[in-house]
C-alpha cells in the first residue's frame, strides 16, 4: 500500500504529468484511503452523513470531507502547495524536525497523509486535530494500516479553537483547509485567529492568503461559467476572460498572517473592521453582486473563483437591486455561524 501512496502523490506532485493521470492518481487515493478508512458512499451509516456545529463554525460530515478528495485541482493544488511550504520551512528553521499542526483533518489527512511519502519522519511531525468522531476513526486507521505512526505525533479529537500546542515544541507550519467561499460557515478565519500566535516565529501558514472582493456582474455570464467551471479531468475550465468584464467594487477581506495578527481576537468571537463599497451606475444586465474567493497557498500556487468548491463564487441575490450611488458596508464575523453581514445605506439626493 505505501508503494502505491508513493506513486500517487509522485504523479500529483509532477508538473510534467497530464490532467488524465493526474486524476486517475487522485482517484486511486480515495480508493485506498477509503477502503481503510471505512467512509465509503456505500455506508449505510447515518452517522458519517452529519455535519456538526462547534464554536466557530461548521465540522463537515465525514462523508463529505471524504468526497473532497476527489476534487482534483483542488486535492492538487492544495498538495503542491503545502509540499513547497515544508521545502521553504526547512530552508527557514535548518537541522529541525518540522512540527506541523493540521486542524480538521478529516477522515483522511488529504493535506498531508500522501506527503509523508516524500519526507522522512526525521524531517516532520505531525499533530492532527479532527473534531469528527468517525473521522479521527478513519485517519488512526489509515494511519495504523500504512505504518506512518513515526510521522504522527498524535491524532486529537476535539474542537481545535481549544487547542493549545504543547510547550517547548516549537510550531513550525500550521496547515489549514476548513472553509467555503467567501469564508462562510466554517471555521477557518477563527481557527487562524486562534492558532497562528501559536506558530513560533518564523513560521508558516498555509493557506498563505485569503482574499475575498465584492464585483458586480452579469447573471447570464456567471450562470454559463457555473456550468462550464470545469474539464473532463476535473481541472477548471479558463474563464479570465469573465473576470475581465465583472465591476470590481472593492476588497472586503484578507486572511493572512498579517492581518489576522492585526484582528485582536482569539477566534471564538471577533470583527474585523468594517468595508464599505460604492455602487457605481451600470449596465441594466450587470446586476448580480457577488464575492469572490481567492485563495493563495504557498508562493505562485492558487485557487481562483470557480477553479474549486472552497472558492466558488457566492451570489447575494437580495443586493440585486441595490441602486446606483448606494453604500454597503460589510463586516465579517467569526463565532457558530460565520460569515458577512452587510446594511445598505441609500443614495442621497
Amino acid at each position: 500500500m505505501r508503494p502505491l501512496l508513493r506513486a500517487a502523490t509522485d504523479t500529483i506532485l509532477n508538473p510534467a504529468a497530464d490532467r488524465a493521470a493526474i486524476r486517475s492518481a487522485v482517484f486511486e487515493l480515495h480508493e485506498l484511503f477509503s477502503t481503510i478508512g471505512g467512509v465509503r458512499e456505500d455506508h449505510g451509516r447515518p452517522e458519517l452523513d452529519r455535519d456538526a456545529w462547534l464554536a466557530g463554525g461548521m465540522a463537515v460530515s465525514p462523508l463529505l470531507a471524504a468526497r473532497c478528495l476527489t476534487e482534483v485541482y483542488r486535492t492538487a493544488q492544495f498538495l503542491r502547495g503545502v509540499y513547497a511550504a515544508i521545502g521553504a520551512a526547512m530552508q527557514r528553521f535548518p537541522g529541525q524536525r518540522l512540527q506541523i499542526l493540521y486542524p480538521g483533518c478529516g477522515p483522511f489527512a488529504t493535506l498531508l497523509l500522501p506527503l509523508t511519502s516524500q519526507f522522512g519522519p526525521e524531517q516532520i511531525e505531525i499533530t492532527l486535530i479532527e473534531a469528527q468522531p468517525q473521522s479521527v476513526q478513519s485517519v488512526r486507521r489509515l494511519i495504523d494500516a500504512l505504518g506512518l505512526d513515526a510521522w504522527f505525533a498524535a491524532v486529537v479529537q476535539g474542537d481545535a479553537l481549544d487547542y493549545s500546542h504543547p510547550p517547548g515544541q516549537p510550531l513550525h507550519m500550521l496547515v489549514l483547509e476548513v472553509m467555503q467561499g467567501a469564508l462562510a460557515r466554517e471555521p477557518q478565519a477563527a481557527l487562524t485567529l486562534h492558532l497562528l500566535p501559536q506558530l513560533a516565529p518564523g513560521g508558516i501558514l498555509v493557506p498563505q492568503k485569503i482574499v475575498v472582493d465584492a464585483c458586480l456582474t452579469s447573471q447570464a455570464r456567471e450562470d454559463f461559467a457555473t456550468l462550464e467551471r470545469r474539464d473532463a479531468t476535473g481541472f477548471p475550465v479558463d474563464h479570465s476572460n469573465l473576470a475581465r468584464q465583472r465591476i470590481p467594487l472593492g476588497r472586503l477581506l484578507e486572511l493572512s498572517s498579517d492581518s489576522a495578527a492585526g484582528c485582536g481576537s482569539n477566534g471564538h468571537a471577533g470583527r474585523w473592521p468594517p468595508v464599505t463599497v460604492a455602487v457605481p451606475s451600470r449596465p441594466a444586465e450587470e446586476n448580480q453582486f457577488m464575492l469572490l474567493t481567492t485563495v493563495h497557498i504557498f508562493g505562485d500556487v492558487v485557487i481562483r473563483d470557480y477553479e474549486s468548491e472552497v472558492s466558488h463564487p457566492v451570489i447575494l441575490y437580495d443586493l440585486n437591486s441595490v441602486a446606483s450611488g448606494a453604500e454597503i458596508e460589510f463586516t465579517y464575523a467569526t463565532g457558530s455561524k460565520p460569515g458577512f453581514r452587510y446594511t445598505v445605506a441609500e443614495s442621497r439626493p
